[in-house]
């Protein structure tokens, strides 16, 4: 085959998998994002509305939810009627309030979205095709993100996405301290034969930021990473996950100083 030839081939290939991607958006995207907050934070109380950047945290969630046109509704639960407040102000929907005992510090994500999805059918009949699990803890994810996640799950024919992170640690070379305050392995020694080709390989960890799974599949799995789940990298800047006052520190430098998208009201 001529290089002319291979060029326009790959072309129409490279026009066809953007025209399935469009197909795919019109025909079967029916996306709520929910975005999960409670007010009973003990690291950072109130962080979920503490004032970062100029607006409250949870409005950067809100804001890139709403910034993506591939999501049909966006829903804040949460049991303070604080965080309601400022849900309803920046554009969520807030259409009932969380159970006390879904707000603990024992309480399962996957349980408060199943308690979203239940009332939801029960009070407007409405199941959402796909959701995306947005925390409210990671204000440097964008609708850009978003939109890109959503992309590779569809190409990659996938039934949920998950946003990643590359680790600065590779797990073969960490260990543990015993109780007798000795250094010891965290991988056995039989494991250290495969430590050389290790080096080269990269290794991710959940970032916390995007979670995107078929409606179906996660009421029938309980869980956001079923066995045909693509993974979205995202950058380490991006990738802050706001838990204490030191991660909040660092999140607000970075979204001043580097991705400069910081805009106060």
């Amino acid at each position: 085959m001529k290089a002319n030839s291979v060029i326009e081939y790959d072309l129409i290939i490279f026009i066809n998998n953007i025209r399935y991607l469009q197909t795919m958006r019109k025909a079967t995207i029916n996306l709520l994002a929910i975005i999960p907050a409670r007010g009973g934070s003990k690291r950072l109380p109130g962080k979920n509305i503490k004032d970062f950047c100029g607006k409250p945290m949870i409005a950067w969630s809100i804001e890139a939810a709403k910034e993506c046109r591939l999501i049909s509704r966006v829903i804040v639960s949460t049991d303070d009627d604080n965080i309601a407040a400022v849900a309803r102000r920046f554009g969520a929907e807030v259409p009932f309030m969380r159970p006390k005992a879904l707000a603990t510090d024992a309480a399962k994500t996957s349980d408060v979205i199943r308690h979203t999805l239940t009332t939801l059918k029960d009070k407007e009949r409405y199941t959402p095709d796909y959701i995306c699990l947005l925390q409210p803890t990671a204000p440097l994810r964008t609708a850009k993100h978003i939109t890109k996640a959503v992309d590779l799950m569809l190409s990659r024919k996938a039934d949920a996405c998950v946003s990643v992170v590359e680790t600065r640690i590779n797990p073969y070379f960490t260990n543990t301290i015993g109780k007798d305050g000795m250094f010891h392995d965290y991988i056995k020694n039989t494991g250290r034969k495969y430590v050389a080709k290790l080096k080269s390989q990269k290794i991710y960890a959940l970032n916390g930021a995007i979670y995107i799974i078929k409606t179906d599949v996660f009421l029938k799995e309980q869980t956001f990473e079923p066995k045909k789940t693509a993974a979205y990298v995202m950058n380490q800047e991006d990738s802050v996950d706001v838990d204490t006052i030191n991660d909040f520190m660092i999140a607000e430098f970075i979204k001043k100083n580097i991705c400069g998208r910081a805009k106060p009201t």
